[in-house]
């Protein structure tokens, strides 16, 4: 079951695509598993805010992506700036 789609911007694909290839994996292997689970260490709300933030430790590194969410279409967009 996933709790929501996901929509990549051009921008947040050209992002991901200038990490890492293992954070770039590691995102992308977060932002499924976020789809399927309610798990707030790698998917959290921030406060006071519409806006979401996906996590991954990576060889000890923090990566953080933030994402808007439309309620009404439950769909989610990677900012990168």
């Amino acid at each position: 079951m996933n709790y929501f789609e996901v929509t990549y911007l051009d921008e947040a694909i050209a992002f991901i695509r200038s990490l890492d290839k293992v954070e770039a994996k590691k995102i992308l292997y977060n932002v499924g598993k976020a789809q399927q689970t309610k798990d707030p260490a790698i998917f959290k709300k921030l406060k006071g805010s519409d806006f979401w933030e996906f996590r991954a430790k990576v060889r000890g590194n923090q990566c953080r992506v933030m994402s808007e969410m439309t309620v009404k279409l439950r769909l989610f967009w990677f900012l990168t700036r």
